[in-house]
Parts: C-alpha cells; structure tokens; sequence
C-alpha cells in the first residue's frame, strides 16, 4: 500500500519523532549565499528553500546575530558576545573567530553579556513564520557550548581552565545558562518548531574533553535546554557532525 504524501513539514516532525515519513526530509543548516547566487540570482535564503523545496528553513544562530564591523575590506567583525571575528572563503554567512571576549579572570569579573530579548535577532524568524508556519518545519538553532569556546574564551584555554581553573568554567557557563534560557523561550514564543544544539564538543572516538568534565561542564546547559523545550512541547536535536 503506498504511503500517503505528507506536507514537509508533517515530514520532517515524523521523523524527528522517529515515526516513518514518507520520504526523507532535507533540510541545511546553512546554505552559503555564494550557493544561493550561483543556483537562484537575486534569491534570499527563504526563497531558495521554496525553489529548492526543502522540508525546513533552519537559522543559525550567528546568522542572526548583530555583527559590528571593524574592517570592512578584511571582514573584520565584532559579535554580540565582543569577539572579534572575519569571514572567510569558506563561508561568507558564518564569520570565524579570531579573538574571544575572555581572556582572563578579570574579563570575567566585569563581562557584560548581551540582551537575549533583543527584538532585532528575531526580526528574521518572524518574518519567517509568517511566510512558512505550518508549511516548512522552522528551526532555530542555538550553541551554548560553543558560544563558550568560541565567542567567550579560546577553546585550548577553555579546556586547560576545566582543570587549572574550574570557577572560569562555571562562570562561562552561569553567563550563557542565564542567555539561553531566555533565548530559547524566546524563539519558541515566536514560532520555532525545533531547536538544534550545534556545538562539536566531541570527535568520532570520544569527546574533547573527559567524560567527567563533559559532565561536569557541557552537559548540564546542554540539559537546560533540552528540557526546557520538552516542557514546551518541542523537540531538540543535537547536531552531531564530527
């Protein structure tokens, strides 16, 4: 008996609740505008989904971000954390860090972190709502862990402070548990479907760091937000690309 055709976004919430769709859902979680040029001139990233008819629109997270230049002929660029970042050749939606925000304990000790309700990150997501809700499935993607080794401190230093320096750890950690939580309810509130935790905190023979400090220090944000959207009823995906 054939299956009976689903929406794409009935497609893409199959299998995420590990029931069988009828085909399998395709989706990005980002599509380099390079891409988009060269396959659709003069598209946005939310027309390109519909030529290409992808099952769901996905926003990174930095996609969204607010991004100060610094130098525009080098791509230079300060995030919302105060990282100093470039654009590359490799990806010219997703800049790079070069510098993070925390370097020392008195960085910390005087860190002002950013407004996680700032209507301008969520400009984007509503617009998208409006034009795909109960059509595309809608993900939005957010990177405690990684906000920490990339934007806020150098992941080399990051992992040697889970030894020499616990309380750096904790406190990178008590300053994104407290944004991503807002965070989270934030895009749920304005429509997201599904989030997905990008960080690469392991590799395919075990995790960065040792299992007592992933569960010490990655874990418990990571469980923040996974529960948090389980009480509200929406699934999390962990990205597990490495």
């Amino acid at each position: 008996m054939k299956m009976q055709t689903l929406t794409n976004l009935e497609r893409v919430m199959k299998a995420v609740h590990r029931q069988e769709p009828d085909m399998v859902p395709t989706f990005e979680l980002d599509i380099d505008t390079r891409i988009i040029e060269a396959l659709k001139p003069g598209a946005t990233y939310e027309d390109f989904i519909e030529y290409m008819d992808l099952d769901a629109v996905c926003y990174h997270e930095l996609k969204t971000d607010h991004f100060e230049v610094l130098d525009e002929a080098k791509g230079l660029v300060r995030d919302q954390w105060g990282a100093i970042m470039k654009y590359s050749g490799v990806s010219r939606t997703i800049p790079m860090v070069l510098e993070p925000a925390i370097k020392s304990r008195e960085d910390l000790a005087k860190y002002v972190p950013p407004d996680p309700d700032r209507p301008l990150r969520f400009k984007q997501l509503e617009e998208t709502v409006k034009r795909f809700k109960g059509k595309r499935a809608i993900i939005s993607v957010v990177r405690p862990f990684a906000t920490i080794f990339g934007s806020l401190r150098n992941q080399d230093e990051l992992l040697k402070d889970m030894i020499r320096d616990p309380e750096m750890v904790e406190g990178l950690n008590v300053i994104t548990s407290n944004y991503y939580k807002r965070y989270t309810k934030n895009l749920i509130d304005v429509g997201a479907d599904i989030i997905i935790e990008t960080a690469d905190w392991a590799f395919t023979n075990g995790p960065m760091a040792s299992p007592k400090h992933v569960a010490r220090y990655i874990i418990p944000g990571f469980k923040e937000v996974v529960d948090y959207c389980h009480s509200r009823n929406i699934p999390c995906i962990k990205h597990t690309g490495r």
